[in-house]
């Protein structure tokens, strides 16, 4: 696994911890470009508790709702994307840019109050 990491930030007070925090995006940061989330609060990520290794995952991206199912095994994870509203997200929106790095999660790990997630080579 390689690749480059996609800060999902600024969890609520309750503390760190993948479940039960809505991870808002920052960035995704490839060797080449970064694309800066324009409004973080349009791009979300919601994960549930996982029940026997897999757990679901409320996504918001930009203006669609999406449900994923991920697992995790220490620090490796997988998203899987399911079902997403169809709507026609406006001119500029980040929303393919956001799901294609969820779903090409590889490693995670969080570093002060921030969730990264690095992506597949």
């Amino acid at each position: 696994t390689g690749g480059e990491a996609v800060p999902i930030v600024d969890p609520p007070p309750q503390g760190i911890g993948l479940v039960g925090n809505t991870w808002q995006w920052l960035a995704t940061v490839t060797p080449v470009e970064e694309i800066t989330a324009n409004d973080q609060s349009r791009y979300t990520a919601i994960f549930s508790a996982a029940v026997d290794g897999q757990g679901s995952v409320d996504i918001k991206a930009d203006c669609n709702n999406v449900s994923a199912t991920y697992t995790v095994d220490d620090n490796e994870i997988n998203i899987t994307l399911g079902p997403s509203t169809l709507a026609a997200c406006p001119a500029g929106s980040l929303d393919q840019q956001f799901l294609a790095g969820l779903e090409n999660a590889a490693i995670l790990f969080f570093e002060g109050n921030n969730l990264f997630i690095n992506l597949a080579a």
